[in-house]
């Protein structure tokens, strides 16, 4: 018989899959968030899949010191919450970081909700 906890073990399944990069260019990357990562921009406790982590798992230190700083919110531009999916800027370099919060703090860069 099937067992009672399978819609539980697939949703369970669903909730973890990973990030993925849509988009990786020299200095910078649009990445995929699924829902269940937190967009980390700063050390937390949370007990969330932390997006810093799995771009500090692909990207040297030695090559992507941003993406391992906390002070530059590890190149995340922006934050999505942690229940939903969505893409997310990610800036590989300083200078990138503050061309990207520059456009996204003037408003000349817009956000669409779906």
């Amino acid at each position: 018989p099937p067992s009672s906890n399978r819609g539980t073990e697939i949703t369970q399944r669903q909730s973890r899959r990973s990030p993925r990069v849509m988009l990786d260019l020299p200095d910078r990357l649009v990445v995929e968030k699924p829902p269940d990562w937190e967009v980390d921009t700063e050390p937390s406790d949370s007990q969330a899949y932390k997006l810093s982590s799995y771009l500090q798992s692909a990207l040297s230190v030695e090559e992507f010191p941003l993406l391992h700083d906390s002070s530059h919110a590890y190149g995340m531009v922006h934050r999505i919450d942690v229940p939903c999916s969505g893409l997310v800027l990610v800036a590989k370099s300083y200078q990138a970081f503050y061309d990207l919060k520059l456009q996204v703090d003037s408003g000349s860069m817009g956000r669409d909700y779906a």
